[in-house]
């Protein structure tokens, strides 16, 4: 609704289309957060975070016009908070990682793969193992391979420094080195 380019039109050849409907990713969550958004094999792959008395993530299929493939999936069975990351997709399937906080309290990363149809290809990997938080995980596709980085608090108490760690993943989710 603003002259952007300063050439006196505004909004210069957009064409508004209504759209009536749209679709909610998470409609019975109270508070929700988004995690990642990944395009591949037509479909959209979303996964998200439902907040509540425990927090949930999950992994869901959109179509393009953004309607929900199905129902959401879990990322993973867990009595702790669980908070959703991004998601890639490396031609074959979908990689998802999160942090959360089976450890007592003290989040860590996981990652696990997901097939076009929402299904879960592997259980569940710990990426991280370390004291204080690896949390906001963030996953990318090379090309040949799955690369996860994460902000890392494991110095924090001795250096007062928060750190970003990584770790590379095979397109089957297997981890090709350390962090």
């Amino acid at each position: 609704g603003k002259d952007d380019d300063c050439n006196g039109a505004i909004d210069d050849g957009a064409i508004y289309t209504w759209q009536p409907d749209f679709s909610r990713l998470a409609p019975d969550a109270q508070k929700s957060q988004h995690g990642g958004l990944s395009f591949a094999e037509g479909v959209y792959a979303a996964t998200y975070t439902e907040e509540g008395d425990q927090n949930v993530s999950y992994f869901a299929l959109l179509g393009p016009d953004g309607t929900r493939l199905g129902e959401p999936a879990r990322v993973n069975q867990i009595n702790a908070d669980t908070y959703a990351g991004s998601v890639a997709f490396s031609g074959e399937s979908f990689l998802t990682a999160w942090a959360d906080a089976r450890q007592a309290g003290n989040y860590e990363i996981y990652v696990t793969r997901f097939n076009a149809a929402a299904e879960k290809q592997i259980g569940r990997l710990r990426l991280t193992d370390a004291p204080l938080w690896s949390v906001r995980p963030v996953v990318a596709w090379t090309g040949s391979e799955y690369l996860v980085v994460w902000e890392d608090h494991r110095t924090e108490n001795q250096d007062g420094r928060v750190r970003v760690y990584g770790r590379r993943l095979s397109k089957y989710g297997v981890p090709l080195a350390a962090e």
